[in-house]
């Protein structure tokens, strides 16, 4: 037998034992380890989290109705105030109604003390909270309420005042549901640790600095009928990462989002203070800018800008917003602005009005990553340079109805090499200057 034959058949055997199980025990194979993906800011779909809204939603619905027996209560004539609870839950839903009357107020310490209690839903019904009715209420989680004694929250836990709100307010409260009208004046400010908020359709406004420095913040769900929303409303909300602003709102003051430095993703009916406000409709005014020049403002995590009820955007409305990458309009928009996405330089796809006729002066210049952009039917004129160096876009359709093309619309567009014209559009000079699509054209 040779060398050769012999090594081979030797190392078949070790095979063989090593199959079937002889030897030394196989080594198991390494376990897979399986991570969530972080949100992906190319994605605009991927970063809308509404995780800890929708756990708000399950605890709600998890909470039936208390036993009215276990409440002890005056009556005023007009309703009743509950005096004292002999139960011992941990989620409580205060029943809206006991032997048919109305439950109005809770008595200053109807809850004190309930240390266990992670759940509290108070009716709608009730308008009279008199302070420290939550005293002591030191596991609570979830809070949902329509009223506030003196206006803030801290008056619940035994000291009156939005100034005691970071101190007197227990670290677990992470959720809060207020349904009142209005959201008074600095009412939840400095409330440090909650991290989701609900206001339901009865809200129509929120007050100056209602949400200022609540740090923890992520999300928030706004009601559609809400009407306006003061200045500074959520100042130094630094963990909040998006927010959708109703297209019934017909105010919206200066800075309400300065210092909202997570923001992710945003949509907006309009930009200003109203939506006749246009001489200063730009997006840096709603993070504390005076002029649209001071857009460092506009947090760089802002990826996401959808506006839906605007039918024009002004000059410089999204200037050098550097973060931006995508940008959906809303149909009945007609106008896009001289300059409004210029210099935006992480900007890769805009979603245009199916409405839209002009785009503006260098409306898009200098958006490096733009890499293409479907122009609708409805479109007339490109304005001068109003793509100029967009350096990644790749192909473009000019559409039947467009009448005219500014000069140096296209110029330095160098990856440009596709251009379909449907019509027959008056050009400007150097429409496509040093671009690979004037190249082959002068070639040709």
């Amino acid at each position: 037998m040779t060398a050769l034959r012999l090594i081979c058949i030797l190392a078949a055997c070790i095979l063989l034992c090593g199959l079937c199980g002889c030897g030394s025990q196989a080594v198991p194979p390494a376990p897979v380890i399986l991570s969530v993906p972080e949100p992906d800011p190319d994605d605009p779909a991927d970063i809308r989290s509404h995780a800890l809204l929708d756990e708000m939603e399950t605890i709600r619905s998890a909470v039936t109705e208390e036993d009215p027996g276990l409440f002890s209560f005056e009556d005023s004539g007009d309703g009743l105030t509950l005096t004292a609870y002999s139960g011992s839950a941990s989620r409580i839903r205060v029943p809206a109604t006991i032997e048919d009357k109305p439950v109005r107020g809770l008595a200053c310490g109807v809850f004190s003390g309930l240390s266990d209690l992670t759940v509290l839903i108070l009716p709608d019904t009730l308008t009279d909270l008199e302070e420290r009715c939550l005293e002591g209420c030191d596991s609570l989680v979830y809070l949902e309420l329509s009223a506030l004694p003196g206006d803030s929250l801290s008056g619940l836990f035994g000291k009156a005042g939005w100034e005691y709100n970071h101190s007197a307010i227990p670290e677990s409260l992470s959720y809060i549901c207020y349904s009142g009208v209005r959201v008074p004046d600095r009412a939840f400010a400095e409330c440090l640790h909650i991290e989701a908020l609900i206001l339901p359709d009865t809200v129509e406004s929120i007050g100056t600095s209602s949400f200022r420095t609540c740090r923890s913040l992520k999300e928030i769900r706004l009601p559609d009928g809400l009407k306006e929303i003061r200045t500074c409303a959520f100042l130094d909300c630094g963990s909040l990462t998006g927010l959708s602003l109703p297209d019934s709102l017909e105010r919206i003051e200066d800075g309400i989002l300065t210092g909202c430095v997570s923001l992710a993703w945003l949509d907006l009916p309009f930009l200003g203070s109203t939506p006749d406000d246009t001489p200063h409709a730009f997006l840096a005014r709603q993070f504390g800018a005076a002029t649209p020049e001071f857009c460092e403002a506009v947090p760089l995590s802002l990826h996401q800008v959808r506006l839906t009820k605007v039918s024009r955007i002004e000059p410089m409305a999204f200037l050098h917003c550097a973060g931006l990458r995508h940008a959906v309009l809303p149909d009945g928009l007609t106008v896009i602005g001289d300059l409004a996405f210029s210099e935006c330089s992480h900007l890769k796809s805009v979603t245009l009005s199916r409405d839209l006729e002009t785009i503006g002066k260098s409306a898009f210049s200098g958006c490096i990553r733009l890499c293409e952009i479907l122009f609708p039917d409805s479109l007339k004129r490109i304005d001068i340079q109003a793509f100029e160096k967009c350096l990644s876009l790749q192909k473009i359709g000019l559409p039947s109805r467009l009448e005219f093309v500014g000069n140096s619309a296209f110029a330095y567009c160098i990856s440009l090499n596709d251009v379909t014209l449907s019509g027959s559009p008056v050009l400007g000079d150097r429409v496509f200057f040093q671009t690979p699509y004037a190249q082959r054209r002068t070639e040709s």
